[in-house]
């Protein structure tokens, strides 16, 4: 990761070749042209991102630089300098806009020029830095704007921009609630902050993990992992947790089950259960990875050949029955085996993700859409070798893995959530499962 520290210096130093290649993060943020601050969208864009920043750790958004997401990572990196016309950005009115509208005031915002030079040639970038803020003035909220027709316009409303790894995210209004309900106000912890940090940190080395035991190396996968916000800490890790794990039961009993046989080792302070299909990883600060293989006889179940090699197959055909399954009972076991354990210093939400990787790079992921039932139908083959969704978790096992598998269809196999099966209402509904297999 680049410190906010390394940006100074090369900005400062005018040697901006030095920023290509770099990827956005949790400090830093590209864009190619200066904020429209003539459209309501712009206005709110650079109003939000500055918050989110204070929210966070502080940041550096830099004016100027073109981005392309890398194709293996799915981060935006700089991509080249596309340079800022002097008269596009008015630093006084900038400055004015956030005063206006993030309350309370960002401390140590500044808008600041830098020449220098990109390619030979002399070019001009804008850096809007935000400082690291008390964390007691914490949450910075955003005020409504106007909608341009006054009719349509509300009292008053406000948003909490939030920095979530290289996106500016808005905290859904149930967050805010419970942030409320609990009488929790500024330093809430958040994924943004130190402890959320290394708790994400915590969370893509488990998947890491994952994708180092034998066999996950050579075909498709799928994971689900949620994220506490801050670290309150399971109680009783290895002793009455790792017991009440082990009883955990899925809804049906030729479901998916979580639980199996904790182990301590080789993974210190985590418990897992690793099988050749399957894996679940928990740690003591609750972090939780689900994974399963898109393989013929787990994910793929009755869709493709029991018992068949890679070599055997020319495509893994995915159950989407067992995809809708196995993300909703990860979540169940996260939000009713998993939170009630850290119930003497509850988190305040949950970061959930779901994580694809290699439906078409090793041997190619469809999706048939007759649930295994009747002749084949429709297949749909995966377009995407490596995807990571975010949501913010609402505690509702249905309702976030309907969020994340709406997500998954369509950017992985470019089909709607309509065709999400089981769901009604905008949420997995488990009374929809056919009894059996």
């Amino acid at each position: 990761m680049t410190t906010r520290r390394e940006i100074q210096r090369i900005l400062d130093a005018g040697t901006f070749d030095a920023l290509v290649g770099l990827e956005e993060g949790q400090e830093l943020d590209f864009k190619a042209r200066p904020y429209n601050l003539g459209s309501r969208n712009g206005r709110r864009g650079l109003v939000a991102d500055v918050a989110a920043f204070a929210n966070s750790r502080g940041g550096i958004i830099v004016v100027g630089v073109e981005t392309q997401r890398d194709a293996t990572t799915r981060m935006e990196a700089a991509s080249g300098i596309a340079s800022v016309r002097p008269t596009s950005v008015e630093e006084t009115r900038y400055r004015d806009l956030v005063k206006a509208h993030v309350f309370p005031i960002v401390r140590d915002f500044g808008v600041v020029r830098h020449p220098g030079e990109a390619d030979g040639e002399e070019v001009l970038l804008v850096a809007l830095y935000v400082a690291a803020q008390d964390e007691r003035d914490r949450p910075f909220v955003v005020d409504r704007f106007p909608s341009d027709d006054e009719a349509d316009d509300v009292p008053h409303g406000v948003g909490w921009p939030t920095r979530w790894g290289d996106q500016t995210h808005w905290e859904r209004p149930e967050v805010i609630q419970m942030h409320l309900a609990r009488g929790r106000s500024g330093g809430a912890p958040s994924a943004a902050t130190d402890e959320g940090l290394s708790l994400e940190t915590e969370a893509s080395e488990d998947l890491e993990f994952l994708e180092s035991q034998p066999e996950w190396e050579d075909w498709g996968w799928y994971a689900v992992q949620a994220v506490p916000t801050g670290r309150p800490g399971v109680q009783d890790f290895h002793g009455e947790f790792r017991e009440q794990a082990r009883r955990w039961r899925g809804l049906r009993p030729d479901g998916f089950d979580l639980n199996l046989d904790w182990d301590l080792n080789p993974l210190g302070p985590r418990l897992a259960s690793l099988l050749t299909r399957q894996g679940t990883i928990i740690r003591g600060s609750g972090v939780t990875t689900a994974g399963a293989l898109a393989y013929p006889d787990f994910l793929g179940w009755a869709q493709s050949p029991m018992g068949a090699k890679r070599a055997e197959l020319d495509t893994v055909i995915l159950n989407p029955w067992a995809l809708v399954e196995f993300t909703f009972e990860a979540l169940r076991f996260v939000y009713e085996c998993v939170a009630p354990a850290m119930a003497r210093h509850p988190p305040l939400g949950w970061h959930v993700r779901a994580e694809v990787r290699h439906f078409r790079e090793r041997v190619p992921v469809s999706l048939r859409l007759n649930l295994g039932r009747g002749p084949a139908l429709d297949t749909v083959s995966a377009t995407i070798d490596q995807h990571t969704v975010r949501v913010q978790g609402t505690g509702d096992p249905g309702r976030d893995a309907f969020s994340l598998l709406a997500r998954v269809y369509g950017d992985v196999f470019g089909r709607g959530e309509r065709e999400v099966p089981f769901a009604q209402a905008g949420r997995i509904d488990p009374e929809l499962f056919a009894p059996s297999r």
